[in-house]
């Protein structure tokens, strides 16, 4: 899945969403909590998003130092929830976040595979001159906890007027 990144309102996910003219088409950002990960992808799915990411509410969560585990369901069939949802720990999102601080516009591509984006998406952890930044996360919706999966982002530098 690849787009461009907006907040979801309110950024918990957990009920209606109400800034559904910035989500539909991007991949929604949502805060970890307060409702499980499926009412969160199905809120964000109406709204018109082509994808979810969760970012974790434990401030310094990191995927080097937290034991991976599954985004539960509700208990629901949850074939109605066709858009992808990934989680990502509270150090990995800010890069997403600092991003759409620095940045007029986020791109990002969520894959399973390194190999799934062309040259202009560089593998470098700087925010500078439109580089690109990759770091193994957790896709665990319907997903194996074990495969690698990986986010790529992009920016866009802000206009100056």
């Amino acid at each position: 899945t690849r787009g461009f990144v907006a907040k979801a309102e309110p950024y918990s996910g957990c009920s209606e969403i109400t800034n559904s003219e910035n989500i539909k088409g991007r991949i929604a950002l949502m805060h970890r909590g307060q409702c499980m990960f499926a009412e969160k992808a199905r809120n964000v799915q109406k709204s018109g998003a082509i994808g979810g990411i969760v970012i974790d509410d434990n401030d310094g969560s990191s995927s080097d130092t937290a034991p991976l585990f599954q985004m539960a369901g509700d208990g629901k069939n949850t074939d109605d929830i066709t858009i992808a949802m990934l989680f990502l720990f509270s150090k990995e999102g800010n890069i997403i976040l600092d991003a759409i601080r620095e940045y007029q516009e986020v791109e990002v591509l969520l894959s399973d595979k390194a190999k799934d984006r062309d040259s202009t998406w560089a593998s470098v952890y700087k925010f500078k001159n439109l580089h690109a930044f990759e770091w193994k996360m957790q896709c665990l919706t319907g997903m194996p906890v074990s495969m690698n999966h990986y986010i790529y982002v992009k920016g866009t530098p802000t206009k100056t007027l």
